[in-house]
């Protein structure tokens, strides 16, 4: 378990950057948000990532967005080693993160009470994180709303490659370049990726009495990321870095490009995720309902491209998701032993969808039907 405490020592910018020191776990130093985490050498679909019992894997490819959790919100990380599939389902095959916030509590005070908190850092790369809270409430009612915002100009780390061709061209460039043990070139990378990302959560909580309540928990997570400042190793014949054209090698083969495969990608991610849970300690009782909408999930990338200044045609990739859940637990007490009995119900739905666009950084510019 990682707690509040620890967290706070660990100046974490991201929950990637809270799992470094865990044991079992690798974080890969990658700018991708969706990628890079491994648990017992699993990554991706087969760690199960939860928010407050919530389901954070997406239907699509069962990945995770690591910066839509804002950190200053959590109250500790919990940590299931192992399979745990026939438990939790199909993505715990690696084991289980879930992820608790910190809960409104009550005050003691018949006055309702408000408190606040501003946090603000900033690291190397132009990278920023603001956020802000409120907390409050009386005897019964109490509420914890937040909105945190991560900027970051990234660092160069995906390489662009290219495989070798024996047919016949006409040179127009020249470079030096390092073979992967694949056969394939690094000829040059798609630059920074720039990454952006807005959190605003909400959690309120209502006690009927000491042993009795219910809570209910909101967030919403927008994120946005692209490439910048490309690098390519391709040259002129007056030295001048270049973004295409076939290149000459000393074994009398060819390689190339074109100043798509330096363009990167534009993605964009929008997710509603919403927890309604009663709780009734006495009775060893718990329910809850959870309902999450990533409503716009995707990617575009350039298409044709003459230059790597490309506003024009382009294609769009997006799959939203949606997440419907409900689970019951029960706990009976039967001397020194206890019997514990639960129900769990999940459903999800994708939708898959390719469109063309006008211009491939607007997502507004779709000109023909999309196609699935």
């Amino acid at each position: 378990v990682i707690t509040a405490k620890e967290l706070e020592k660990r100046h974490a910018f991201s929950l990637r950057d809270a799992l470094t020191r865990e044991a079992g776990i690798y974080v890969a130093p990658t700018a991708d948000v969706k990628d890079g985490v491994m648990l017992r050498g699993f990554s991706g679909a087969d760690i199960l990532v939860m928010y407050n019992g919530q389901l954070l894997n997406t239907a699509f490819d069962g990945g995770v967005n690591w910066d839509s959790i804002p950190l200053t919100n959590i109250d500790r990380i919990e940590i299931v080693r192992g399979a745990g599939s026939s438990l939790y389902g199909g993505h715990a095959v690696a084991g289980v993160i879930n992820i608790i916030t910190k809960k409104p509590t009550a005050s003691e005070e018949t006055k309702p009470q408000i408190h606040g908190q501003v946090d603000l850092q900033r690291g190397s790369n132009n990278t920023w994180q603001r956020g802000l809270q409120v907390t409050g409430g009386d005897k019964n009612i109490s509420f914890r709303v937040g909105y945190e915002k991560r900027t970051s100009d990234g660092w160069v780390g995906h390489a662009v490659t290219a495989e070798e061709d024996s047919g016949s061209y006409t040179p127009n460039a020249s470079g030096s370049f390092r073979r992967l043990s694949d056969g394939d070139y690094i000829i040059g990378s798609r630059g920074a990726k720039k990454k952006d990302s807005e959190n605003t959560f909400v959690d309120l909580n209502y006690a009927f009495d000491k042993n009795r309540s219910l809570g209910y928990t909101y967030l919403h997570a927008s994120y946005q990321y692209s490439y910048h400042d490309p690098i390519t190793y391709f040259r002129d014949a007056a030295g001048r870095p270049v973004f295409s054209g076939p290149v000459l090698l000393p074994n009398g083969n060819y390689i190339s490009a074109s100043p798509d495969d330096f363009l990167g990608y534009y993605g964009q991610r929008e997710q509603d995720i919403h927890k309604l849970r009663y709780e009734d300690t006495k009775n060893g009782f718990k329910a809850g309902i959870g309902y999450s909408n990533t409503w716009k999930d995707g990617y575009s990338s350039a298409d044709g491209a003459t230059d790597i200044d490309w506003t024009g045609a382009g294609d769009r990739a997006e799959y939203p998701a949606k997440n419907y859940n409900a689970d019951l637990q029960k706990k009976w007490t039967l001397g020194n032993n206890t019997l514990l009995a639960g129900f769990s119900w999940m459903k999800d739905k994708m939708r898959y969808r390719k469109f063309e666009l006008l211009h491939w950084k607007d997502w507004g510019s779709t000109y023909a039907a999309p196609y699935q």
